[in-house]
């Protein structure tokens, strides 16, 4: 399933392809195949039943997807709030701005802005780069706009030199 969520994630139309051949194959081979082991005597409800089940699956097997990124969003969204709030204590504590990320990316209730802040303390860290250019960065495939925006005012903030205490008042 995970591998299913970051195939729609990144390239929804090609799951939607899978989804569609998948369809297709079950949608003719299945009832095929059940109706030459089946008598089912003259056409009723039971015929029109093993029709249309393969469809239906299809349709959940397609739509659960797109249901668990719709959540995701919605959670992320929810949890953005505490987050700003929870980064704002850090910064105006004197902490760095790299620890402060480290630190967030060690907190899994944050889920995928965890995910995203350990990416920019590994970008920091590991590669070199400023905290604005690896904001900047990971913000490139950040699909919730709430997230995405953060991390890019952040950026521009660090780059006109604002007083990251100053930031984080304003963003609560």
């Amino acid at each position: 399933l995970e591998k299913t969520y970051e195939l729609i994630k990144n390239e929804p139309g090609r799951y939607l392809l899978y989804v569609v051949a998948s369809a297709l194959l079950v949608g003719t081979v299945v009832p095929a195949i059940l109706l030459s082991l089946v008598d089912l005597g003259p056409p009723g409800l039971t015929l029109y039943l093993i029709m249309l089940s393969p469809g239906f699956l299809i349709f959940l097997v397609a739509i659960i997807p797109f249901l668990q990124v719709g959540m995701e969003k919605r959670r992320v969204n929810q949890i953005m709030p505490l987050f700003v709030t929870h980064m704002a204590s850090m910064v105006t504590s004197g902490l760095p701005l790299e620890k402060v990320f480290g630190y967030v990316a060690d907190m899994r209730d944050y889920g995928i802005i965890a995910e995203n802040c350990g990416q920019i303390q590994n970008l920091v860290v590991n590669y070199g780069m400023t905290v604005s250019e690896a904001c900047r960065f990971v913000a490139q495939d950040i699909k919730n706009d709430m997230e995405r925006d953060f991390f890019i005012r952040l950026a521009h903030a660090i780059d006109v030199g604002d007083e990251m205490g100053v930031f984080f008042n304003y963003e609560q």
